[in-house]
């Protein structure tokens, strides 16, 4: 898991403090495996990917001074999921 804190700009409104976000990163296996039946190479891929998130609130001030509190998603948990990969021709 990857953390990292930054100001949330939305429709010109910013958060008075940076806030901290959690993203998912990092590299899984893949494979390519020769089958006879086929005679060609079969891909195995798994992409990194957030399994689990929480919602958390966070106070925007608008240029007119207006204040609005909006939802982002962190990251809590992050793994390896399997994903379609292109076979070779």
């Amino acid at each position: 898991m990857i953390e990292h804190a930054d100001y949330l700009t939305l429709d010109g409104c910013t958060s008075d403090e940076m806030v901290s976000i959690s993203t998912c990163g990092g590299s899984c296996i893949s494979k390519s495996t020769y089958s006879l039946e086929t005679n060609n190479f079969t891909k195995l891929c798994s992409c990194c990917t957030t399994l689990e998130s929480e919602e958390r609130e966070v106070v925007l001030t608008c240029p007119d001074g207006a204040k609005r509190t909006v939802q982002y998603k962190s990251a809590t948990s992050c793994g390896c999921q399997s994903s379609k990969c292109e076979d070779l021709p």
